[in-house]
Order: C-alpha cells, then structure tokens, then sequence
C-alpha cells in the first residue's frame, strides 16, 4: 500500500478578529486533520544531526550554541525510532549533510557534478563592513573566546552515531544534488528532521525553503526538531515554535512522531 491517512498538522491563520485587542487571537490556531501521504513519493530527511563531542572537547560551541543538548537528545531518543519506522515501512530516507569532508566514505553520497558546484563569487568587503562584522563576532555571535572550539569542532563533524547512513540511503550536501536525487526517484515531499529547523534546516542548502523554490513540499515532524533560541526564548522554545508555524502556512505541514511512527507501522 503506497497511500495512507495519517494526522496532519496545519495552522488556520485566519480570520483576525477586529474587535479584539490582538485581532490575531481569532486565528483558528493549530489543528489536526487525517490527510493523504503517498510513501513512495515521500521522503524522511535527516538534516544536520551531528556527532556534537562532548562539552571538555568543545566547550566555547556549546557556550555558545545551547540547543545543542536538545539537538543530541533528540537524535539519541527520538529519531532513531521515526526513522527506523520509515525504514521498516518503505520510506526513502534522505541525509543532507553540511559537508562532504564527512560524506566520501559512504557510498550513497551523490557528489555535485562541476555544473552543479559552479557558485557565484563572493561580494568584496568594505572596510567598514569588515569591522563591523569583526564586532558582531565577537560580541554577539559567538564570541571570540568560542570561535576555535566551534572551529575545530566542524573540522571533526560527522554523523550523530545514533543516525548514520545505511547501505542504499542518499547523501548530499547541497539543494541541486537533493533536487536531483528526488527527481530521480519521483518524490514531491520532503520530511525534515535535525538541527536546527529555524536556521539550518530552514535555509541552508538541501533546506526546506530552497527546495520549496523547486516545487517540493516540504513539511517537518515537531519532536524531532530542536530550534535555535536566545535568552529570551530558550524557556519556551519560541524560535522552534514560530519556525514550525512559518512551515505550516507556507511550506507544508507538521506532523507529531507518535502519529507517524504509528502510521508508518500500519503500511502493509
């Protein structure tokens, strides 16, 4: 069976209710309905779960990249399962990469052809621009005493242990090759899962916003998501939530893991 219903999340962002206060708190808010998913032309994507080392190794990415225990707890507890439930169920599950420095030795890594790699020259910097870019490093992000750990930490990158590729499963490190890779095997939606769904997952190459420039949908599953998030949102995990509600009205759905690892379960 290549068809299946299962509960899908999407948000009624209308109507704003005037008479409100906030007319934005007439929203009809997040809702669930059973929708179609075709398995074959769907595919899980793992994007960016890393092998994150311990926080003696790179103590300044860790200070300055917090979510990076809600990322590894996810990748350890949640997401082995939902892709494994892909796995057993037929799904093709994709891995995008934030490198190829970690992908050679794997056999289905699909490596950019010279067309493909063609990338336009960088704009020369000013020197004012160059200042004020020094300043933002090391005052906002990620602070100069952080940057050599962040370094070599992404010089030693791999796959999350817990999330490595299988024989026969696809890797690429860019939106061409990911572009190819689903047109070859006829799939219009796209799944995401990883780190980090409002900045990497969202934007950088093989994320949901290019590949929604080729014409996929492209939809995530909440728990297995970690965000991005600042002082003032981190309790909350507000930059998570308004990412996922950013997907919901303009990209695709959201889907809770208990409904697709049961759904996934009962493809025969």
């Amino acid at each position: 069976m290549s068809y299946i219903k299962l509960p899908t999340g999407y948000y009624q962002n209308f109507h704003a209710d005037y008479t409100r206060e906030v007319p934005a708190e007439g929203y009809g808010g997040w809702k669930k309905e059973y929708l179609p998913l075709d398995i074959k032309s769907t595919a899980l994507v793992v994007m960016h779960a890393w092998d994150y080392g311990s926080i003696k190794e790179y103590g300044g990415w860790y200070r300055a990249a917090e979510w990076i225990s809600r990322g590894d707890k996810i990748d350890r507890t949640i997401l082995p399962e939902i892709v494994a439930a892909a796995r057993k169920a037929g799904m093709t599950v994709i891995h995008v990469a934030s490198s190829e420095s970690y992908c050679l030795k794997y056999p289905g890594y699909h490596k950019e052809t010279a067309e493909e790699s063609v990338r336009l020259p960088q704009i020369r910097e000013g020197a004012v621009a160059k200042q004020v870019r020094e300043f933002q490093a090391k005052n906002g992000f990620p602070g100069e005493e952080n940057r050599d750990d962040i370094v070599r930490a992404f010089q030693n990158v791999t796959f999350h242990p817990c999330l490595e590729p299988m024989e026969g499963e696809g890797i690429v490190v860019s939106s061409q090759r990911l572009y190819r890779f689903c047109e070859s095997c006829g799939i219009d939606h796209l799944i995401y899962t990883g780190n980090c769904i409002n900045w990497c997952l969202l934007d950088s190459p093989g994320g949901i916003i290019p590949m929604s420039g080729y014409g996929m949908l492209c939809s995530a599953i909440r728990q297995a998501v970690a965000g991005v998030e600042n002082r003032e949102s981190a309790r909350q995990e507000w930059g998570k939530e308004l990412a996922l509600w950013k997907i919901a009205i303009g990209y695709g759905f959201v889907y809770e893991a208990d409904d697709f690892i049961r759904a996934m379960s009962e493809v025969t």
